[in-house]
């Protein structure tokens, strides 16, 4: 992905052809970038989990009818 800015030769030796700062600045981007995407993944997953508990009904209720309660009443 950087190969213009480093090189890996066959015997495993890293060698920077570029400034640090950009490989730098590249880390911090790709950083940044992930903390808010997982930030939109985690209010997804939360979205469908409380939609989902919502409309789920399990455990008996307590006079033993056949209407169970819902998980977010629970």
């Amino acid at each position: 992905m950087l190969m213009k800015m480093v090189s890996v030769n066959k015997e495993g030796n890293f060698k920077v052809a570029g400034d640090v700062r950009v490989l730098y600045a590249c880390m911090m981007l790709i950083r940044t970038r992930i903390c808010f995407e997982m930030n939109n993944s985690t209010f997804l997953a939360l979205t469908i989990a409380l939609r989902y508990a919502v409309v789920r009904r399990q455990f008996a209720t307590l006079d033993k009818s056949k209407q169970e309660r819902q998980v977010i009443d629970y």
